[in-house]
């Protein structure tokens, strides 16, 4: 199989919304295989505008967006299988079981039952959701309803997820699997992971990139490494407090 380092790239890209006046001018961005990276801003400030666009779900108005080689233009639907999309909101039948939910999302995304059943019970034992499996959606708690959201995005073994506020109403517990997990997807499978998080600890631990948006600008695209950790979040804090910062 064919191994591609640059998963995603962004050429150009740009988006206004005229009723807001927000807009995206000129956005390049190049995410690789393997890659866990970290989007921060200020709410508003574009990070899910921009996962949207990478993934093909919110047209762009000019520009280029690639994913694993295709223009996501006239290319998207024989790439959309490879890519696992959980939204900082929820949407799912909620008469639905979460096995029954989760088994749809796998027979969409085109997998064999027998393997969508051993992702069921894997996952589900894993994050400790086997309990709840054959109760409705519609009853779940918050918690449990971020964690069938995310397993139905990784369903699928994805070489590209993105996580949008993924840790919303999450003990713990889950937030330290989902965190192993990442890193193990990304070293493993060459999954490109990209992230958007308040949390700038859960963004230190895991990610090795991390790119900071204002008002829709990238004000900062940096790689994480043990050298720079402790100034790490100074700098994040300083970029969202005053919009800027010196020497980065």
């Amino acid at each position: 199989m064919e191994v591609i380092n640059n998963v995603i790239v962004a050429k150009n890209v740009n988006k206004v919304y005229e009723a807001s006046k927000f807009k995206i001018e000129n956005l390049n961005l190049i995410f690789k295989e393997g890659q866990i990276t970290g989007l921060v801003g200020k709410n508003g400030s574009g990070k899910t505008t921009i996962m949207k666009m990478m993934v093909g779900l919110l047209p762009i108005d000019n520009g280029e967006v690639r994913i694993l080689n295709k223009d996501i233009s006239d290319g998207f639907n024989s790439i959309k299988n490879n890519i696992g999309y959980m939204h900082a909101e929820h949407y799912f039948y909620e008469y639905l079981t979460g096995r029954e939910f989760l088994f749809f999302v796998g027979k969409i995304k085109g997998l064999e039952e027998a393997l969508i059943d051993k992702r069921i019970r894997e996952y589900s034992e894993y994050f400790e959701l086997k309990s709840l499996l054959d109760t409705t959606i519609i009853n779940y708690s918050h918690g449990t309803k971020q964690k069938i959201s995310f397993i139905s995005q990784i369903i699928n073994n994805p070489s590209i997820l993105l996580l949008d506020e993924p840790l919303n109403g999450l003990d713990p517990v889950i937030i330290k699997k989902i965190r192993e997990f990442i890193k193990k997807i990304s070293i493993e499978n060459g999954t490109c992971v990209i992230v958007s998080a308040h949390q700038l600890s859960f963004i230190e631990e895991i990610c090795d990139r991390v790119i900071v948006i204002n008002d829709g600008k990238i004000i900062m695209d940096k790689e994480i490494s043990s050298s720079n950790l402790k100034v790490f979040e100074n700098d994040i804090l300083h970029i969202l407090k005053n919009g800027a910062i010196n020497n980065v």
